[in-house]
C-alpha cells in the first residue's frame, strides 16, 4: 500500500501553522488555531503539548511512525517496518551510539595507536561522521570516557615497564646517557611537550632508548637541560 494511507488519518493543514498536522484518532475537532499559535509565542513544544500532532513538511513519515507507535491496529500489515539502524539511532540530523563498547581490545588499541602513537585527540571517539563509518563494522566503538580510563591504565603499564627495565640495567651495570627531543601537538600549535629519554647498552651490547616522562614545556623555551633533570629529580 502507498505510504499516503496516513494522511486519512490526520486533519488538513492550516495555513496559520504551517505544516503542523493533528491526528483525528487523538482529536476529533483540532486545537483551535490562536491556543495553538499562543503556546508557539510562548515556547512551549507544540509536539509535547499536543501529543497527537506532528510535522508534516514533505514525507508520510512522522504520521506513519506516530500511527505506529499509538494507533498499530490502523496500521496496513503491508506497511514496511521502521528502518533499523544496528547500533546507530537517529537524532535530528545526526547519529548516536546507543549500545556500550564491550570491545576491551579495541578500546586499548585506539588509545595505544590513535591517541599515544599517533596523538589523535580523545574527541574524536565523539565524531558522528567516524561512527557513522565504523559502527556498522565494527560494532559500538568507545566512548571518550572510556577513552580517558584506558588511557591512564596504558600509560601506567608503560611507566611500570620502563621502571622495571631500568631496574634491570642498572643491576646489570649499564650507565646511562640522558637526552631529549620536543613537539609540537597536532591540535594545539602553540603548546610544546618535551620528552626525556633515557640510553644505555645492555650486557648483550643492544643500544636500548627509553622514555622516562614527557611535560608540557611552556615559553619561553630555554634552559631545558633543566627541565630534563627535574623530569628525573636529579639536583644539579
Amino acid at each position: 500500500m502507498a505510504p499516503n494511507w496516513a494522511h486519512e488519518y490526520f486533519h488538513s493543514k492550516r495555513e496559520e501553522l504551517g505544516h503542523l498536522r493533528f491526528c483525528q484518532l487523538c482529536y476529533e475537532q483540532q486545537p483551535e488555531v490562536e491556543e495553538v499559535l499562543e503556546k508557539l509565542r510562548s515556547g512551549t513544544s507544540i509536539v509535547r503539548a499536543y501529543p497527537g500532532s506532528v510535522h508534516n513538511e514533505s514525507s508520510p513519515s512522522s504520521m506513519i511512525n506516530h500511527l505506529r507507535a499509538k494507533h498499530p491496529e490502523v496500521v496496513p500489515d503491508d506497511t514496511p517496518k521502521k528502518r533499523k539502524s544496528d547500533h546507530l539511532g537517529d537524532v535530528g540530523s545526526e547519529k548516536v551510539q546507543k549500545t556500550k563498547c564491550k570491545d576491551k581490545t579495541l578500546t586499548r588499541d585506539w588509545v595505544e595507536h590513535l591517541i599515544i602513537a599517533n596523538l589523535e585527540p580523545v574527541r574524536k571517539a565523539e565524531s558522528k561522521h567516524m561512527r557513522a563509518l565504523l559502527v556498522p563494522r565494527l560494532g559500538p566503538l568507545p566512548s571518550r570516557k572510556d577513552l580517558d580510563k584506558e588511557f591512564e591504565v596504558v600509560v601506567q603499564d608503560i611507566r611500570d615497564e620502563v621502571a622495571a627495565r631500568v631496574a634491570e640495567a642498572l643491576k646489570s651495570g649499564s650507565k646511562f646517557c640522558i637526552s631529549g627531543d620536543t613537539w609540537k601537538n597536532k591540535g594545539r600549535k602553540r603548546r610544546h611537550y618535551l620528552a626525556c629519554y633515557l640510553n644505555f647498552v645492555t650486557d648483550n651490547f643492544d643500544h636500548i632508548t627509553l622514555c622516562a616522562d614527557v611535560v608540557e614545556a611552556p615559553p619561553p623555551r630555554t634552559g631545558l637541560e633543566t627541565k630534563i633533570l627535574g623530569l628525573l629529580n636529579i639536583q644539579k
